[in-house]
């Protein structure tokens, strides 16, 4: 058959289709596809959309990578080379020459390292620290939006008076922590007019509570008397939650305590943005990773220059320990406690609190492991490199 076959021609005829055919159109045209499926691919790669649950055949990189910065963050409002170039009048240990303003540092539930921050902020010089005052207000069932507002006004304007004053009084010296109420031999010696004109003669004042929504506290944001900066404190609710039912206290429900979380950030992004430089979120995760870092943040916030000495012998003190600690101790490895929960989570705490949970979860910046083993493999990221970090990454304020 090939014999048949008259190869000359065969021959002029495929140079002829080598003549007109469009080859070099073609080799346009691919050139043209190939350069569109690579751009898509980088721009995917780059803007695309939070990265869904692993599924049993799917591997997750293997490299956990930080929180991305991202060069389109909106102008730091607070910043330590800011502070330093103008603040010609600060104080040796840093404060701001203004002073500084009174603080509410609170966290949206329980075991959120919220005790381990205030220690921090009540190493302040000049400080008046009150711990958990709202808690016997929620014990006799009287806590609401008004009730824990007003109390917290008294505390902050050191004019206590009325059911603050009466829980105040009943906790004592587990509630105000202050050498004024260490050198009292009586409640009734130490809670009297002089805690109000003590409370007066130091330079600021900070209350941390669990026990208080964002949402109560922006018309305390807007008071001049007050003069008061919020500090939310966020953790990623597997940990607080499981931290919860290990210590113990009366149960809480994942669903609950999650729907607070929610509203507590939605609420707080608002605040950010309606009343710039009065509203701070941290969180824990982030404490835990650089506590120093964090620190600085933080006190920038505040107006500091430099972290004064009671602070950084604080955190040295605090967070430099090797030892297995008490559950409610506030000396930590923090390192190994950011992901603890990890490595001893139950396929029904799993089960019920990343299900609960998702949506603050997302928008806390933290990846969904979909299941009990991804949670437990540590090679696989916390943090979704996808997600949009702006409300938590204030590294690029300390910038020099």
């Amino acid at each position: 058959m090939l014999s048949a076959i008259d190869t000359g021609k065969w021959n002029q005829l495929m140079r002829k289709a080598g003549v007109y055919f469009p080859w070099k159109k073609v080799r346009l045209i691919a050139l043209v596809l190939v350069s569109y499926l690579v751009a898509s691919f980088i721009f995917t790669e780059d803007l695309g959309s939070p990265s869904p649950p692993p599924s049993p055949g799917v591997e997750w990189p293997r490299a956990a990578p930080e929180p991305r910065a991202n060069d389109t963050l909106c102008q730091c409002r607070f910043s330590l080379r800011q502070n330093r170039s103008s603040s010609s009048e600060a104080a040796l240990d840093g404060a701001p020459a203004t002073g500084t303003p009174n603080v509410v540092l609170m966290s949206s539930m329980a075991r959120s390292g919220s005790s381990f921050l205030g220690g921090l902020l009540s190493s302040l010089p000049g400080v008046f620290y009150f711990f958990e005052p709202l808690h016997n207000i929620e014990h006799w069932h009287m806590l609401s939006p008004a009730t824990a507002r007003d109390g917290l006004r008294g505390l902050l304007t050191c004019n206590i008076t009325g059911a603050i004053r009466k829980a105040v009084r009943t906790r004592g010296k587990y509630t105000v922590y202050h050498p004024y109420t260490r050198r009292c031999a009586t409640k009734e010696a130490c809670f009297n007019s002089l805690l109000d004109e003590t409370c007066r003669k130091e330079k600021f004042r900070v209350v941390k509570t669990i026990r208080a929504r964002v949402s109560w506290l922006t018309s305390l944001l807007d008071d001049p008397e007050v003069d008061l900066r919020i500090i939310h404190l966020v953790r990623d609710p597997r940990g607080s939650v499981i931290s919860n039912w290990k210590a113990d206290w009366a149960p809480i429900s994942e669903a609950t305590s999650c729907q607070n979380l929610l509203s507590d950030l939605r609420d707080g992004a608002r605040l950010r943005r309606q009343r710039p430089g009065k509203f701070l979120t941290v969180r824990y995760e982030d404490l835990c990773l650089d506590p120093r870092l964090m620190a600085e943040v933080i006190l920038s916030f505040l107006g500091y220059s430099k972290l004064p000495q009671p602070t950084a012998t604080y955190l040295d003190k605090q967070t430099k320990t090797t030892r297995d600690t008490k559950t409610y101790s506030l000396k930590r490895d923090t390192k190994s406690q950011q992901q603890k929960w990890r490595t001893t989570i139950t396929d029904e705490e799993f089960a019920r609190i990343e299900k609960a949970c998702a949506a603050s979860l997302l928008l806390l910046g933290f990846n969904l492991f979909g299941s009990v083993e991804a949670a437990r493999n540590l090679s696989l990221p916390l943090y979704n490199s996808s997600a949009d970090h702006r409300a938590f990454d204030h590294r690029f304020c300390l910038r020099e």
